[in-house]
């Protein structure tokens, strides 16, 4: 495997570039998080695209994209971990999308973090208010309506392919109150699969046992 730089990359406008900024923002977006979860009232789904690639190409890029789920609600933070196979990939670069406000002009604050191998942790938190002249409710789309909150371009060091997926989100609104993250339809999917094969077993289990 090849080893990557330890560092946090910098993102154009007011982005963090220290370790210990990262950590600051991982801390404000958590304590929220936590403080808030019992008053969390909307609800976001998470996305990956693509959710598995293979090589070559000897690069891919990942986006990562949310839908809001309430009317009148909009995605103020983010603290999430995209996972990926180590061993084929490795992350390359980040490109936030817009609608938390743009970080050139001071309206979002922006971090990344390539070192934990197999993790790439992205964080963000916008700036604006929900009663600036421009809120996070005209930025963002309707109820439904998918946009993009950040993507990662990987480059291949192996071959064969790899899975990605969304490890450990925390989203909280423009309020600063926690949004509750529903598992995107495939991975309910997975579950309900998952649970009725797990019940047939038992059922089996219980019939040989009579």
């Amino acid at each position: 495997m090849l080893s990557r730089p330890v560092d946090i990359q910098p993102t154009p406008g007011r982005t963090m570039s220290l370790r210990a900024d990262r950590h600051l923002l991982r801390s404000l977006i958590g304590a929220a998080g936590v403080a808030m979860a019992a008053f969390a009232h909307a609800d976001a789904t998470l996305y990956v695209s693509p959710a598995f690639a293979v090589t070559p190409p000897s690069t891919t890029v990942v986006n990562i994209s949310a839908v809001n789920r309430a009317a009148g609600s909009a995605i103020g933070s983010f603290d999430l971990g995209l996972a990926y196979n180590a061993s084929v990939w490795a992350p390359a670069s980040v490109s936030f999308g817009p609608f938390l406000g743009d970080a050139a002009a001071f309206e979002a604050l922006t971090a990344f973090d390539f070192s934990t191998p197999g993790i790439v942790k992205l964080l963000e938190v916008s700036l604006l208010g929900p009663f600036d002249p421009l809120p996070l409710t005209s930025i963002q789309p309707g109820v439904g309506s998918p946009f993009s909150l950040a993507s990662v371009t990987f480059d291949a060091i192996g071959s064969g392919g790899g899975a990605f997926s969304i490890v450990g989100a925390q989203l909280t609104d423009q309020f600063g109150v926690a949004i509750n993250v529903v598992p995107e339809p495939g991975t309910l999917a997975l579950l309900a699969l998952g649970m009725i094969g797990l019940t047939s077993s038992r059922l089996r289990r219980s019939r040989l046992h009579r």
